[in-house]
This record gives C-alpha cells, structure tokens and sequence, in this order.
C-alpha cells in the first residue's frame, strides 16, 4: 500500500473523485437552470436536483481522502525517516497527515448532513474539512524545503505550494469575513432561513454577501486540491530517486 504506484494511484483518485463531484454538482445546478452566481458547495446538497450526486460524490471523495492521506503521510514518513530529516520535520508531516484525514472524515460526514436540516452539525463537518484541508497543504509546504535538501529537484514543488497555502488561507478568511455580513458576530443562523428557500428554488440566490462568500470557498477548496496534486509530482520524484538507487 506504500509502494509510490500505489500511492500515486491513491492521490489520483482522491483528487479526480472530488473534482468530478465539484464539476458535477454545479454543471447540474446551472443546466438546471440555476444562479450561476454563486452557491455555496453546500447549497448543491439542498437543492433537490443535485443532492444525491453530492452525497454520492462526496461520500466516496471522503473515504479515498482518508486512506490516501495515510498513505501519503506514511510514504513521506518513510522516505524522510531513511533520509535522516529531523524529527521536527516529521512530526509536522505526520500532523498533516493526521489533518488531511480529518478532513476527509468532515467530508464524509458533511455528505449527508444538509446545512438547512442540521446547521451546527454541517458547521462543525465544514470546520473540519477546511481547517483539516489548510493545515495538511501549510504542512505539506512546510516540509518539502527540508526534503529538497535531500533531492534537489523537490526544489521545484516550494513556490507553487507556497502559493496556493497563501490563496487557500486568504480565500477562507475572505469567506469567513463575508459570511459573517450575513449571519452576524456572534452568527444568528435564522437569518439563513430565507436563502434557503431561494436555494430550493435555485434561480435567484439573492444575497451578495453569501455569493461572494460561496466564490472564495470555492478557491480555497481547489487550492488545497492542487495543493494536494501536487503529490503526483513529489512522488514521481521520489520514485525515480529510489529507481536510480536500486540500479547503482
């Protein structure tokens, strides 16, 4: 299960099982004739006509994320523990990894809890799924300085994964900020009630405030997916150093 093949495999279904639901999902919504502009991801799982695809989708997208989180912290865990990188740098992978899984779990879960029937318990998955997702990609950019001092050509992977950390978590406060216009500080989730009716609906959404909330949720989630893409990279790299290894 931590051969890179297999690894690699699990990085491909994770992130194609995700990206499949997410296209899915909104290209319903909008032949369906719906407000392009913008649902939450969480609103395709209100909307009748998306909602199983985004229960389906989703939970199979939550347990690929948790096995293949594991076996891509465990196969970095390997590589770096036989390349001599301090413990300090493992440590950090493995709390990205046990992040990632998390992250997975809150997606599993969220998959059949609609946010208009279960509010706080859909709030809590949510949680779990970005913080989850952010602290897994900021791990994941962390480390790789200490790996490319091993194999130089890791070098490549620090500025692209440093720059989608900075978007996804950029992304996020700028959801936050924005949801908060709509729900308040401290949040009063009564006031949703109303654009719950428009999302069943679906034509008209309504509310600037949740649109442009719902746009940077949508960045910050494909930010961390291609955060986690770039794993396909780092393990092909991995590979071909191992490879060239066996045959000296």
């Amino acid at each position: 299960m931590l051969t890179p093949r297999a690894v690699y495999r699990s990085v491909i279904a994770m992130t194609l099982a995700t990206g499949l639901t997410l296209l899915s999902v909104y290209t319903i919504w909008l032949n369906d004739g719906c407000d392009s502009w913008m649902p939450f991801i969480s609103d395709t799982d209100v909307y009748p006509g998306t909602d199983l695809v985004f229960t389906i989708g989703f939970a199979i997208s939550g347990i690929l994320i948790m096995i293949g989180s594991w076996q891509v912290g465990n196969f970095r865990h390997n590589w770096m523990t036989e390349s001599g990188i301090e413990q300090k740098w493992i440590f950090i992978n493995r709390f990205g990894m046990y992040s990632a899984i998390i992250a997975g779990f809150g997606l599993l879960m969220i998959a059949d809890t609609p946010w208009d029937e279960h509010i706080y318990l859909h709030m809590l998955y949510a949680f779990l799924i970005f913080v989850g997702g952010i602290i897994f990609i900021i791990c994941l950019t962390l480390t790789t300085e200490p790996m490319a001092q091993i194999e130089p050509e890791l070098e490549q992977l620090k500025k692209p994964r440093l720059v989608y950390s900075i978007i996804a978590v950029a992304s996020a406060s700028l959801m936050k900020l924005n949801y908060s216009r709509m729900v308040g500080t401290p949040p009063n989730f009564s006031h949703l009630n109303p654009y719950f009716s428009n999302v069943k609906q679906c034509t008209h959404l309504g509310y600037d405030a949740m649109a442009e909330a719902a746009i940077f949720e949508w960045l910050m989630v494909l930010f961390i997916g291609a955060g986690a893409f770039t794993m396909i990279r780092e393990i092909k790299i991995i590979e071909s150093l191992e490879n060239n290894a066996e045959e000296e």
